[in-house]
């Protein structure tokens, strides 16, 4: 509760410091006029290479019309011959997410399990990979700096997402599948990168307010101009609490994001710190057959001191030359500093029973630098990237049991040394002006260091070395201007666990291995006209071992190797200006290919498929009230998953709808009011195996949230 206190006055002191240092760094001050109306496209620029030229002359451009073909050269990822996509921040205002991770169900084909207990981040999911573990197959970085948690207490890999402050988010990109050689570990399903804006060019103040006692609170100060040469200062603080829909699901937090921005040169030097403080209790999950007969309320908790705390603090400093010009490079370095604790039950019993302690405090510190060469290949344009980054956590990780949160004995106790360093390379070139090849590699080499305090030494494994080599290539071809086939394969890969696949192997520390996929993938994109936009795209992907962290305590399951098929497809239909109209599907197919018997070769929690169907206009008002108004709507199809290996036990499948409405004014203000609402089952999103019996936790029929930003 101190703790808290403190980390929000902290908090508050760090955003007054951005906000009193302003003055020092603003341009001279004009006359404030009105600010335009906001339209549904945002861009920014970057690099492009044209004809036979090279030069920066294309933007990213992350709404409205249909992205660029897969033939074009450039840094937006929808270029790569991939299923790709990029968003932008009126997702985090339409889906009115209940943490950051649920922004990604915007994007199509991907599985976000909310898992509902309290500050627990959720599990994010492509391509059939488990959604039961934080999206522990997902690659994430923020600004390309690492988001999934390297030999991770409560999971190895767990992609923590809450810490983001989505209001700095200028857009999200996806590539699903690993083609993208910039990314390493935990690239299997594919690679998700929050990017950061540059700044704000006004203050602000936001008020929201929902359903079950959710509250939350911004203020954002902002002086940066678009094209100007002065230094920026953009500074954020927010503050949220919910009572949450069950008993024993609130969760209180306060996070900053800050950042001081400073042209030099050709290019730029950016100083950013973000800090999260969280506090929450979690309700558990409960038994799904007591809950359907009536005989257990769905709102249950199973512990009323269930729940945990997380201090978070990241600093970075990035450099960046010749942005907007030929050859572009970009190096950061970071710190991260993590203190997290977690109390859970996993048996589905009540507060009688003893409880799961977990506890991980450590600090990373890592770097990535990048430089693009963009030049003419053979007299034809090519763009080379080539470039290095390194990750190292030192974690002080704990396990106890424990009732009531009174510890009763250590069940694991160590200290972690993990070194992740990589090397890579992609090179893009446009052959012809109807076709582009595209090559990559990456190596990446491991390195843990484990002090087991409860074992002596000798009867745990201490260290372990390892390196991988990841190809990646790719074409794509142009039938004429609006037809294109693309296909690649490429290979991800999972390190191995430190406290479990590592540490326990006294026995077999020779065959640890890395574990590797291998991803086919072939589509084809359709322009039918200007106003309507088709992919489709069918791809496998082949493991070579399958790991999930399965409860009581911290076991894992190694499942062997495995094999998945799926189709994808996508349409955008834009019939008027402002107006889009879409639509998703995803369907799987995913077996155990080396199952302990025959029967036992479903690969559980796993939907079937995904699929979504949407639309948003926005129109300008004229006469006595000017201003934007903005409607969207979408509704999500989530299949069954298995939930056994022999495919026995299943979750329901479960439908979801988001919508909302925003008027904004041509001066100062914009309202909103969103939503969510689960029509048909409310269990089979969050629902889990444990031993033999399924717990659940609810999601409620209907939740609703409206606010108000005032620009100053």
């Amino acid at each position: 509760m101190h703790c808290f206190d403190r980390a929000l006055g902290s908090l508050v002191l760090s955003g007054g410091m951005m906000i009193a240092a302003s003055p020092l760094l603003a341009a001279p001050q004009t006359p404030p006029s009105p600010s335009p109306s906001p339209t549904p496209t945002e861009t920014q620029e970057a690099p492009k290479v044209e004809g036979d030229t090279t030069r920066m002359t294309t933007t990213i451009t992350v709404t409205a019309r249909p992205g660029p073909m897969k033939t074009e050269l450039g840094p937006d990822v929808r270029t790569l011959p991939a299923n790709s996509s990029i968003i932008d921040p009126s997702a985090f205002e339409k889906s009115s997410p209940r943490e950051p991770a649920e922004v990604l169900r915007a994007l199509p084909g991907v599985d976000t399990a909310y898992y509902g207990q309290g500050g627990i981040p959720s599990g994010p999911s492509v391509r059939g990979y488990t959604d039961r573990n934080f999206g522990q197959d997902l690659a994430g970085f923020i600004d390309g700096i690492p988001l999934n948690l390297f030999g991770f207490v409560a999971s190895h890999g767990a992609m923590d997402i809450t810490p983001v402050f989505t209001g700095s988010v200028e857009r999200v990109e996806l590539v699903r599948g690993p083609l993208d050689a910039r990314y390493g570990d935990f690239h299997r399903g594919g690679s998700v990168n929050f990017v950061t804006r540059d700044g704000v060019p006004e203050p602000s103040v936001t008020l929201v307010g929902g359903s079950f006692g959710t509250v939350r609170g911004g203020l954002t100060y902002g002086n940066y101009k678009p094209g100007s040469r002065a230094a920026s200062v953009y500074s954020n603080v927010e503050g949220y609490r919910t009572d949450g829909y069950a008993n024993d699901q609130d969760n209180k937090y306060a996070k900053t994001f800050n950042k001081l921005y400073v042209p030099a040169g050709s290019g730029d030097v950016t100083l950013a710190f973000q800090g999260y403080w969280a506090r929450w209790h979690a309700p558990s999950y409960i038994d799904r057959d007591l809950v359907r007969s009536g005989a257990l309320d769905e709102k249950t908790a199973v512990n009323p001191t269930d729940g945990g705390n997380q201090n978070n603090q990241l600093a970075y400093l990035r450099y960046r030359h010749a942005r907007d010009g030929r050859d572009p490079f970009s190096a950061i370095v970071y710190a991260d500093h993590r203190d997290w604790t977690r109390w859970r039950s996993d048996f589905l019993l009540g507060p009688t029973q003893n409880q799961t302690q977990q506890i991980d405090h450590r600090w990373t510190y890592g770097f990535r630098a990048e430089q693009s060469l963009l030049r003419p290949l053979l007299g034809r344009p090519s763009i080379f990237l080539v470039g290095a980054a390194l990750q190292h956590d030192d974690a002080r990780t704990r396990q106890d049991q424990t009732k009531l949160r009174q510890e009763l004995r250590p069940t694991d106790n160590i200290d972690e040394l993990l070194t992740n360093f990589g090397v890579y390379a992609q090179e893009q070139w446009r052959a012809t002006d109807w076709f582009k090849v595209l090559g990559g590699l990456r190596y990446s080499k491991l390195k843990y260091d484990i002090h087991d305090n409860i074992l002596a030494p000798g009867k745990y494994v201490s260290s372990y070395d390892a390196g991988i080599v990841n190809p990646k290539a790719g074409v794509a071809f142009s039938l004429g201007s609006n037809l294109g086939l693309y296909a690649n394969f490429s290979t991800g890969m999972r390190s191995p666990t430190p406290r479990n696949e590592v540490r326990n192997s006294i026995t077999s520390v020779g065959r640890v291995q890395i574990a590797k996929t291998e991803n086919y993938e072939t589509g084809v994109t359709a322009r039918i006209s200007s106003k309507l936009d088709l992919l489709g795209v069918v791809w496998r992907a082949d493991n070579s071992n399958e790991i999930r962290s399965i409860p009581p305590g911290t076991e894992v399951e190694s499942l062997g190797r495995s094999r998945r098929y799926g189709v994808e497809g996508e349409l955008n239909w834009y019939p008027r200006a402002w107006t889009r109209i879409y639509g998703g599907v995803s369907f799987l197919h995913v077996r155990l290919t080396t199952p302990t018997t025959p029967s036992a070769n479903h690969l559980p929690d796993v939907p079937d498929y995904v699929h979504k169907l949407g639309f948003e206009f926005h129109t300008v008002r004229q006469g006595s009230w000017p201003g934007t108004l903005s409607v969207s709507t979408d509704l999500t199809f989530n299949g069954p998953k298995d939930l056994n290996t022999t495919g026995t036990i299943r979750s329901d499948r479960y439908q979801r709808v988001t919508a909302s409405v925003a008027y904004t004014t041509r001066d100062r203000y914009r309202v909103w009011l969103g939503g969510f609402a689960y029509p048909g089952s409310r269990i089979g999103e969050a629902a889990f195996l444990f031993n033999q019996k399924v717990g659940v936790r609810a999601n409620p029929r209907v939740s609703l949230e409206g606010g108000i930003t005032y620009r100053f």
